[in-house]
């Protein structure tokens, strides 16, 4: 594993693995909802939805960069990436 130099690598280096993981979790749970896009209606309850996981998201990634050392997230398997 290459460990990262400053606190900006280590950032994206955390943001990267957890978006792969969200990335293979997609394609296996919900293709659909990348290819229906129903989240883009401003008005939908979906758009809602999205919104609501995307500041949990962002709200996960500063807890996570913050507090969790770079080879805890690089060495957890993919299914323990995501918070629950």
């Amino acid at each position: 594993m290459i460990e990262p130099e400053g606190p900006d690598d280590r950032a994206n280096l955390i943001i990267a693995t957890y978006a792969a993981a969200l990335g293979e979790w997609m394609r296996e749970h919900g293709p659909s909802v990348m290819r229906d896009q129903l989240h883009l209606d401003a008005d939908s309850p979906m758009c809602e939805f999205w919104r609501a996981g995307y500041l949990h998201a962002l709200e996960d990634l500063v807890t996570l960069i913050r507090d969790r050392p770079t080879r805890d997230v690089v060495n957890t398997p993919v299914e323990s990436k995501l918070l629950h």
